[in-house]
């Protein structure tokens, strides 16, 4: 079988990556895969320092339709299934089109709220209510300027494709729900490696001071993400009165439109044990950053947008081996409170506050569930089982594209 991954942006992203992580993973049990990017291809180096077997190309449009040498790329690799990753415009486009061009197997896979973002693009009010049709009907002749659900296109996906899949079950139900359609849920492949190495110098290189437990955060944070990084500032605020030397860093893009000084207010007494280090451009920091760690945290509410999606730093974090605190709804489902990982049941600052304290409290209790979390991941994104489920299921898509 010969399939063709078809990603939303490059390996800055963690769609991509785990995109890149899933033909790695398919290609060690004989199935030979290509991977289109929309962005850059060398970005690969952002998800692993060794060279992949897969190959690997952008993808591109001349106006709404695939360049020529996207079309030569996929004409030469002949796939039996082109599987789009995250139905966006750009990818699902490419995807649609390329399929019916190689008479291929089309199947679909859903790893965010898509209907939540799609409702926030463009801002809120007046704004809003005339920007999100200029930019859609920009998205529908340059599919690369509207990065969201394109509804033209999604009626096109019902119509063609023969699979559909979703990153946890939560979004799998509300997928089949939406569009009558049977979605699989299948977890990310996420090879095990070592869990990351401290460096010493990894504070003082990147500003930080090396007094203080750190509770870190990774990730961009956009208007979607915005509620979330909220609750952490002002549990952070809570938690400077009893842990008084912890430090919290974020790593990451924040939109232009929060001003960091006032992001750093929100946390009161711990404005000034606030670290924002924007996005690191070298992989290694990060992973130093994680290993350096007291707690890692994603905060958030039980919203349709937490519950409907795993947001990629948690399979890293918990694979990391160090504690993590995180909601209970969506893939928080998969895991188990105060044994393999911290969940959260709201979106109160107290609430998050108190997680972050309770494992500050105890290290050997906080190592354990760190050493747990570990383990559990290990068996939850296994490639070689995740492989096998993604095969099945495409031979099952393959059957009903007849």
């Amino acid at each position: 079988m010969k399939v063709l991954l078809v990603c939303l942006a490059d390996f800055r992203a963690p769609g991509a990556r785990q995109t890149l992580r899933l033909a790695e993973a398919l290609s060690a049990v004989g199935t030979k895969c290509m991977v289109l990017v929309e962005g850059d291809p060398e970005t690969i180096r952002f998800d692993t320092g060794r060279a992949s077997e897969v190959e690997v190309h952008r993808y591109g449009f001349h106006g709404p339709f695939v360049d020529r040498r996207t079309r030569s790329l996929a004409s030469m690799f002949e796939p039996d299934l082109v599987h789009c990753y995250e139905p966006r415009t750009a990818p699902l486009s490419a995807s649609l089109q390329l399929s019916r061009h190689e008479n291929a197997a089309l199947c679909v896979r859903f790893a965010d709220d898509d209907e939540s973002l799609a409702k926030e693009a463009g801002g809120s009010g007046l704004r809003g209510r005339l920007g999100r049709p200029a930019m859609l009907a920009a998205g529908t002749v340059f599919p690369s300027r509207w990065p969201y659900k394109h509804p033209l296109l999604y009626r096109r996906m019902v119509a063609r494709a023969s699979g559909f899949d979703a990153i946890v079950p939560t979004l799998a139900t509300a997928v089949g729900e939406r569009y009558g359609v049977e979605c699989e849920s299948i977890l990310p492949a996420i090879p095990a490696g070592e869990p990351p190495r401290t460096d010493p110098g990894v504070r003082k290189r990147l500003g930080v001071p090396d007094s203080g437990p750190l509770v870190l955060y990774t990730g961009s944070v956009y208007r979607a993400q915005f509620p979330d990084l909220e609750v952490l500032l002002r549990a952070f605020a809570v938690l400077a009165e009893t842990s008084p030397e912890a430090r919290l860093v974020h790593t990451g893009r924040i939109a232009p439109r929060y001003d960091l000084d006032r992001l750093r207010s929100m946390a009161g007494a711990g404005a000034d044990r606030i670290h924002f280090l924007g996005f690191l451009e070298q992989p290694t920091d990060l992973q130093a950053l994680m290993a350096a760690a007291s707690v890692l945290v994603q905060p958030g509410s039980p919203t349709d947008f937490n519950r409907l999606r795993l947001p990629a730093k948690v399979h890293d974090y918990l694979l990391a081996g160090r504690p993590t605190v995180t909601f209970g709804v969506g893939f928080g489902e998969l895991l188990h409170d105060r044994e393999d990982a911290v969940l959260t049941r709201s979106g109160e600052p107290g609430e998050l506050a108190e997680a972050l304290e309770w494992v500050l409290a105890d290290s050997a209790r906080a190592d354990e569930i760190g050493r747990r979390g570990r383990v559990t991941a290990l068996g939850l994104f296994d490639p070689e089982s995740i492989a096998k489920q993604t095969i099945a299921y495409y031979e099952r898509a393959l059957g009903r594209s007849g």
